[in-house]
């Protein structure tokens, strides 16, 4: 049989396609064939409707592989004539294919670049995509550019995911071969979907029930199939809930929650999901509950840029084909579309009337905000910079001369208000400016790139009293630098001379000159502050800069405006080496993101890395990574800034310390968001109101406002209780503390709270500098109301602070700490061990109860040297328990590590040769047994008994201090004749061993928690080892730090398991709540610090600068709030 295809003469194809004759390949590309010849073209999406044209066309697919040949056959060469697109399957096999190399370029010699599709079925697209398609060569085979083909990505582990991709995936490559935008695909294909789910889900609960109401009583059977409908019909309705929350139905969000609860219904089963659901439309137990959806836009095309009014009564958009809607906040409506004709840059409204469309080349338009009407038209300029506070614009136009025009316009108006004229002939076009926002003065930054030199200049505004306070004439005039005063000041390490009020012009003053200029490849960002000081950052592709004359490491410059605009310092960056996107050659991870200039501090975000200078003394106040890169932000009065990342989340962020939190995406905001920064800060954030894109299913902006705060008790005395401190608690939580670590001025502030509020708060502070806010993971508080914190114990009733003096003498360390600490089962207290050395200089495990010390245990592990200097690089508990405590040592930097276990109701040392060297901080101490939790090498994650069968052959010097119990090699082997320890159960796989961070044994060591470093929650039991739960946080910014503190609460009889993280060095803390029958995470409750058993209330963090009590609400209750809500609202919340 000829499996040849023979395109027929004057055949026309919709689509070729290449591919190599490989299993996977084959598969796809003939599930595409049928894909695209049986698609349905949907009715208003046709072109010809004279036609009535239901089907795309034919597809041309070639099903032999061709022999080895010069030259394509005639048949290929007329399908490929004939054929409108071609279509490549790429997988790491399809380079190495010489027939799709030839298909590709003889296509790409007849038809345009943009007619070029792929589908990528394995491998990377580095790896899997032919040369052919992601380079274009000159005639003379040389690299002018790289590209990267519209693709289809079906990329996925199993055949199962890979065809569920495939049915969303190929809707890209339909929606090219039609020619609509890929969403009017993605929105039709899933609202089919839906309704299909909905449908087939409502007919099946309605067939069951009139089934099943006639058999009821007469088989157990049907009843089971009843309670499966139903939990099917209640998981579809928290489904729907979800998706109404999206679309801002509130109401029905609500709705469908309650009606997937057992409240309205009370024979339908209980479901996690729908109490999420309900949770999430009822915006409780986190500070996400402050924000409010206000309202939703939809578009049919991709939104480029966006802008707010002043007043926030009206929201523009700017899609990428130059379309410009305008819609009313109120209502959501569509107010009037204008066109343009190209994509804009940015959208400024001036004042309430007016609205500036800027793009990126010589066409400019200012609108007028009542019906859209073109007020003025600009083509002959380049808007460099615009200031909504003044409204004014910064122009510049090439000049055939080579010396560049520049000038300002009234953006009201578009008439110039001041014209500078041609400037110095060696600058090229102006890249960055900023006008002050008193109006007074524009900086400019002016390149001449054959240099590699940029110069920075200050130019005031007529009738503002700023730089050029005489220059009130309509033309200045140029001036060439040589007719300038000679500089002043040295040479700086940025390659520039600072020559701040030594050359001034008519035109303006030259406050920095040869600052290093490598045209694309650096990037520079003016911003002026509310004191009129001019901020100048600089960052790069740090590859191609390296090692370029007058550059070293990204800077920060700060020029003082009452100084005659000197250069109060200047200060290195660093934003980390994460490669983020390449253009080119040109690595545009390195540009800055984000920059804007408060009252007490500078905001820069480049890469995924947050910095805040101090612009007194250019001092580095923190240095922030985060999940993802800044697309978007806004910087408030008190310097608190609200960043919208690259993965969807939008988060306010603390000016103090960089911690994150208002996570909107957790729970009910569940799809991916991003915010354009064309115009960083301008006008996409205000005080009231934050506007996100949605650049997922829909084409939405979605506004989210500030709402009063629900359910939030004060906290008794909240007064004491400084911004920033953290709060601990004692066992029983009738005691909590509040810690705060001045590092600055060493000083260190520790307040005693009673939740009940019948005691006022005690308050003792001193002086430390070394209590770092890194160590709150290990601060603990006694039921005595004593704060055990580092080496010290704190007595605010008293107002002393005692050392935990070992007892041996002189402490060895300078800064001594203790290395760990936990509490005790049943309330029993805090345990606090370390490790320090005898006067005989052996090592020996100290143990304190409530700061108190109870033991002091010879290790069995000394060096291995002789004389005086034997000691370890690294010696520390690792980790303790009631039960036990594992001491890690060290002879040498990143040697081989050695282990102990210490079993303290035994009073013995036990062999640890079971663990794993590299993977120490990974380990879980039994409450109720001597289990420790640890991981193998082959990433598996076991349970070990360490009790050794209970025998006494292991005892090394039990009920003694054994500080004579040798020295050296002798003290070792003495320690190690102990008893062993056995294996007892393995956990069951799914998580990867190599990315857990942190195990937790939980209620008695009924169950063990593992957290990995992926944002993963795991439940496990450790009766038989299988998981009962499983969660990803990856999304919600959330991630589990082996440093952060954890706690865990089992709540019987409201059915729940609380897990609550203060991750003090990522972000604020927060709760997960996993429900105790069905083991599904039920809530996921932001900025929630801590929980309080007896009051059964959870506390607030304190970084919202409120600390506060949040009921712990049952189901029941909840529902009840919901239906309250409903009544006495009558109208979404």
């Amino acid at each position: 049989m000829d499996n040849r295809m023979t395109p027929a003469a004057g055949r026309r194809y919709k689509a070729f396609i290449s591919y190599r004759h490989r299993p996977l390949d084959s598969e796809y590309a003939g599930k595409l064939h049928k894909r695209i010849e049986r698609y349905e073209v949907p009715k208003d999406l046709r072109k010809d409707e004279e036609k009535k044209q239901k089907k795309l066309g034919l597809v041309f697919r070639d099903l032999e592989e061709l022999p080895i040949a010069d030259d394509l056959d005639e048949n290929i060469r007329i399908a490929l004539d004939n054929s409108e697109y071609l279509i490549v399957i790429c997988s790491p096999d399809t380079p190495g294919s010489v027939w799709v190399q030839r298909e590709i370029e003889y296509f790409l010699k007849h038809h345009e670049r943009k007619n070029v599709l792929a589908c990528l079925v394995a491998g990377t697209p580095e790896e899997s995509f032919p040369p052919q398609l992601t380079q274009i060569r000159d005639e003379s085979g040389n690299l002018v550019d790289t590209v990267e083909p519209l693709a289809a990505n079906i990329v996925a582990d199993t055949a199962q995911k890979r065809n569920r991709l495939f049915r969303t995936e190929s809707l890209r490559l339909l929606a090219s071969l039609i020619g609509c935008p890929y969403d009017a695909l993605y929105r039709r294909e899933q609202r089919y979907r839906t309704q299909r789910m909905v449908t087939a889900f409502a007919v099946l609960a309605a067939v069951a029930a009139a089934f099943i109401g006639l058999l009821l009583n007469r088989n157990a059977r049907i009843r089971d199939q009843l309670m499966e409908t139903k939990r099917n019909e209640s998981e579809m309705l928290a489904y729907i809930s979800q998706i109404d929350m999206q679309n801002g139905n509130y109401r029905g969000a609500l709705e469908d929650a309650l009606n997937a609860l057992p409240g309205r219904d009370p024979g339908r089963p209980y479901v996690a999901s729908a109490e999420e659901a309900l949770v999430n439309a009822l915006y409780l137990y986190r500070h996400g509950l402050n924000m409010r959806y206000i309202q939703s836009f939809d578009q049919d095309t991709q939104i480029s840029t966006l802008a707010l009014s002043p007043d926030q009564s009206v929201l523009a958009t700017g899609d990428a084909y130059g379309k410009i809607n305008l819609y009313d906040m109120a209502s959501g409506k569509l107010l009037w579309s204008a066109q343009h004709t190209k994509e804009p840059k940015s959208l400024t409204f001036l004042g309430e009337d007016r609205l500036l469309v800027r793009t990126s080349g010589y066409d400019h338009v200012c609108l007028s905000t009542e019906d859209g009407a073109a007020l003025w038209h600009n083509q002959e300029a380049v808007i460099v910079e615009v200031s909504s506070e003044t409204g004014r614009c910064l122009c510049t136009a090439y000049a055939s001369d080579g010396r560049y025009p520049f000038w300002v316009i009234d953006a009201a108006t578009g008439e110039k208000v001041l014209d500078y004229g041609p400037f110095d002939h060696k600058y090229t076009m102006p890249k960055e400016a900023a006008f002050s926002p008193d109006g007074k003065n524009v900086a400019i930054l002016f390149p001449y790139a054959e240099e590699k030199r940029a110069d920075l200049w200050v130019f005031g505004l007529p009738g503002a009293g700023g730089q050029n306070s005489a220059g009130g004439a309509e033309t200045t005039g140029g001036q060439d630098a040589e007719e300038g005063a000679s500089t002043a000041g040295g040479q700086n390490s940025a390659g520039g001379t600072e020559t701040a009020g030594a050359q001034t012009a008519a035109q303006g003053r030259l406050i920095d000159e040869g600052l290093c200029f490598y045209n694309t490849t650096t990037d520079y960002t003016l911003r002026f502050g509310r004191s009129g000081d001019l901020a100048l950052a600089a960052c790069g592709d740090q590859e191609i800069l390296r090692g370029q004359e007058g550059w070293d490491t990204p800077f920060l410059k700060l020029y003082e405006a009452e100084q005659d605009w000197n250069c109060r310092f200047r200060t290195g960056l660093d934003f980390g080496t994460s490669l983020r996107a390449v253009q080119g050659l040109v690595d545009t991870s390195d540009y800055m993101d984000y920059m804007e200039f408060g009252s007490e501090g500078i905001a820069m975000a480049s890469k995924t890395r947050l910095v805040m200078a101090d612009p007194a003394t250019g001092a580095i106040r923190f240095s922030k990574d985060l999940p993802d890169f800044v697309t978007g932000g806004h910087m408030y009065e008190n310097d608190d800034m609200c960043l919208a990342l690259a993965n969807g989340l939008v988060t306010w962020c603390s000016s103090v310390n960089g911690t994150l939190g208002y996570d909107v995406t957790a729970g009910f905001f569940k799809c991916d968001f991003a915010v354009d920064a064309a115009d960083s800060g301008g006008g996409h954030f205000t005080d009231g109101i934050t506007a996100v894109v949605s650049w997922g299913e829909k084409r939405r902006v979605t506004c989210i406002g500030l709402c009063g705060e629900e359910g939030l008790t004060p906290f008794p005395f909240a007064d004491a209780v400084p911004e920033g401190a953290r709060i601990h608690y004692s066992p029983s939580g009738k005691i909590l503390a509040s810690v705060q670590s001045d590092y600055d001025n060493g000083i260190y502030r520790i307040a005693l709270l009673d939740p009940s509020g019948s005691e006022a708060p005690k308050v003792m502070e001193g002086e430390d500098r070394y209590l770092l806010n890194n160590e709150q993971a290990h601060i603990f508080v006694t039921e005595s109301g004593k704060v055990i914190m580092g080496g010290k114990v704190y007595d605010p009733a008293e107002g002393t602070e005692t050392l935990l003096t070992p007892g041996l003498g002189e402490i060895t360390s300078a800064f001594w700490m203790t290395d760990a600490s936990c509490k005790r089962a049943g309330n029993a207290g805090i345990l606090t061990a370390s490790v320090d050395r005898d006067a005989e200089g052996n090592y020996v495990l100290l143990l304190w109860e409530d700061g108190v010390q109870t033991a002091s245990k010879t290790l069995p592990l000394q060096p291995g040297q002789s004389g005086d200097d034997r000691k370890f690089d690294y010696c520390g508990c690792c980790a303790v328990s009631g039960k036990a405590a594992v001491v890690c040592a060290q002879e040498e930097y990143e040697g081989p590590k050695k282990f102990a276990v210490y079993l303290i109701g035994e009073d013995r040392w036990v062999d640890a040769a079971f663990l794993e060297p590299e993977r120490d901080e990974v380990l879980a101490l039994g409450e109720e047994h001597e289990w420790l939790a640890v991981q193998r090498a082959s990433g598996e994650l076991s349970i070990v008994d360490v009790s050794g069968g209970g025998s006494g052959a292991g005892v090394v010097g039990s009920g003694g201090a054994d500080a004579g119990a040798g020295s050296g090699d002798g003290a070792a082997d003495a320690g190690s004749d102990v008893g062993g320890a056995s294996e007892i159960l393995t956990m069951e796989a799914g998580i990867p061993g190599e990315s857990v961070t942190k195990m937790i044994f939980a209620d008695r060591d009924q169950y063990l928690l593992v957290l990995t470093k992926a944002g993963e929650l795991a439940v496990f039991d450790t009766k038989d080892g299988k998981m009962l739960h499983r969660s990803s946080y990856s999304g919600s910014n959330i991630r589990f730090d082996a440093d952060a503190r954890y706690d865990v609460y089992i709540l019987p009889e409201k059915q729940r398991m609380l897990v609550i993280c203060d991750d003090t060095t990522y972000t604020e803390p927060f709760c997960i709540s996993i429900d105790l029958a069905s083991f599904e995470g039920n809530g996921l409750y932001h900025s929630v610090s801590g929980y309080l058993p007896l009051a059964e209330q959870l506390v607030s963090d304190t970084y919202t600068e409120e600390l506060g009590l949040y009921p712990l609400y049952s189901i029941e209750q909840m529902q009840q709030m919901a239906e309250e809500q409903l009544e006495s609202k009558g109208q979404s919340p």
